[in-house]
């Protein structure tokens, strides 16, 4: 009768082990990637880096705006073009720059206790949201990042796969 109580025990807890997958990729700490920002009907090509110290800077390589840099360390947001340099504190920004948007969520994704990602056909999905709504990035099997989308903002970053 014990043997049969243990078995029965030990297959539910079998099944019950089994029926919750959870996926733990890896969020690389820092990577350079170039990408394309959609925003409704404008869009613009631009180098992203993320550097181990979660600093994000953007270069622009199309548009007008072309050889525009900025980063945002959390704290600022500094922008150079040519030799002119600008800086600007948080309590001033507009939360629909691109540079705080791959900020904060990438923050949100790695501050999250427990954060698990869903598997995808090829690769994982993360669910967050941000300041300036929610988001959902896409991850390629290789770990590195294939897109970034703010559905309610209209916001796409499509990264280039290498």
């Amino acid at each position: 009768m014990k043997r049969a109580v243990i078995l029965s025990i030990s297959i539910i807890l079998l099944f019950c082990g089994c029926s919750t997958k959870t996926y733990s990729p890896e969020i690389p700490a820092s990577f350079e990637n170039e990408a394309e920002v959609t925003s409704g009907d404008f869009s613009y090509k631009c180098k992203i880096c993320r550097n181990e110290e979660k600093t994000i800077s953007i270069d622009i390589l199309s548009t007008k705006a072309k050889g525009l840099s900025f980063s945002y360390d959390g704290k600022i947001l500094s922008f150079k073009n040519n030799s002119l340099t600008y800086s600007i504190e948080n309590k001033n920004l507009d939360s629909s720059n691109i540079a705080i948007l791959l900020y904060e969520a990438f923050n949100c994704i790695e501050s999250t206790e427990n954060s698990q990602a869903s598997k995808t056909e090829n690769g994982f999905k993360y669910k967050g949201k941000t300041s300036l709504g929610e988001f959902t990035l896409y991850q390629n099997d290789d770990n590195s990042y294939r897109t970034l989308i703010f559905p309610d903002n209209d916001i796409k970053i499509s990264f280039k796969s290498e």
